[in-house]
């Protein structure tokens, strides 16, 4: 409750939340003939579905149904010698995928504004990891992950509307998409990257009318 109103998502006086009831957020696996627990991706993320239900008399536009999506890379397993090996040579620091992540879902709002793009509105979003003197994130150095496999205290929370409850449906991933749903899957990529990439070949193929609706022209660009 105190999370919802602080993002503005419930009033900060008058109605208040009577019951939450908490669903495991389960997926198809690859074949689509049973369903697991989701994960949340290789950050491990946790994800969980709410129904919240509000004190008699509540507004019908309060947030009723939505997803909760927390993590924290020390609560999760250490990965084998060879993949920590792997993960730093290729560069792939997963305390910066969650702070990106929560960036995205901090500025949701203005993003889906800016440009257009389809996703969850996000009722709150929160992140808390260790800082340097000079506010810069402090991260595991290469010895302390590859090595010992230690993880940067980083711990993120999202609570965001819940697409499933508005209609949204995931096929089986085995059975491909259509090429109608691949359309708008990369429209939706195009609009998010082709409006924030510095790339000045964006920015001048966004001045033509093929790729006028990639994106539109900012000073971001």
């Amino acid at each position: 409750e105190t999370a919802l109103k602080s993002g503005g998502a419930l009033p900060a006086e008058g109605w208040s939340i009577e019951e939450v009831i908490v669903e495991k957020m389960m997926v198809a696996n690859l074949e689509g003939t049973a369903e697991k627990e989701d994960g949340g991706g290789i950050s491990g993320p946790k994800v969980l579905k709410m129904e919240i239900v509000y004190r008699e008399g509540a507004p019908a536009e309060l947030p009723t149904r939505v997803v909760l999506k927390w993590g924290s890379l020390v609560h999760f397993s250490t990965y084998a010698f060879a993949i920590r090996l792997y993960l730093w040579y290729a560069n792939v620091r997963l305390e910066e995928m969650l702070r990106c992540e929560s960036s995205v879902y901090e500025n949701a709002a203005t993003l889906i504004k800016e440009t257009g793009i389809r996703m969850p509105k996000c009722y709150y979003q929160g992140s808390s990891y260790p800082q340097d003197s000079a506010g810069n994130p402090s991260d595991s150095g290469a010895c302390c992950f590859v090595c010992c496999g230690r993880r940067t205290a980083v711990r993120t929370v999202q609570i965001m509307e819940d697409l499933y409850a508005a209609g949204y449906e995931s096929g089986p991933i085995a059975e491909g998409v259509s090429a109608e749903r691949f359309k708008a899957m990369l429209s939706n990529i195009a609009k998010l990257h082709g409006e924030r990439h510095p790339s000045q070949l964006l920015r001048r193929l966004r001045r033509t009318e093929r790729f006028a609706h990639v994106g539109v022209e900012s000073e971001s660009c």
